[in-house]
């Protein structure tokens, strides 16, 4: 049994975060005891949380606004040497499902492929975040 304390996008994304799963790379687990399939939920949400702060520069965040129902934060990848990889940049946004909806075009799969979101795949994205609630 969960509960929720704080904001509850918060704890959305810590559970996102959760299922995930370990994120990053093996030579990151030093002891078996350390290994990806021994970490409680708590310690993948940790993990991955060093993970994104190690690895991206943040460039800007745009604070969450009523009208466009998101917050974003625009993110560049790193190096070892804590220099920008390619210039490019990342968006991760946070909001009302609906809203990030409408605004998309593709989507990621489960097996990390990207595809062009069809009205099909929009309609079944829909049901999934009305069970939800």
């Amino acid at each position: 049994q969960f509960t929720i304390e704080g904001e509850p996008t918060e704890a959305s994304l810590l559970c996102l975060v959760e299922k995930l799963g370990p994120i990053d790379t093996a030579a990151d687990f030093t002891t078996d005891t350390d290994s990806p399939e021994r970490l409680n939920p708590s310690s993948i949400a940790s993990r991955n949380n060093r993970h994104f702060a190690k690895n991206y520069d943040r460039y800007a965040t745009l604070e969450f606004d009523r009208k466009r129902k998101s917050m974003s934060v625009l993110c560049s990848p790193i190096d070892e040497a804590r220099t920008s990889t390619d210039g490019s940049c990342q968006l991760f946004v946070k909001g009302a499902p609906n809203s990030l909806l409408q605004r998309c075009n593709k989507a990621k799969l489960r097996n990390g492929e990207v595809v062009q979101l069809t009205p099909e795949l929009r309609q079944q994205i829909d049901k999934s975040i009305a069970s939800i609630g």
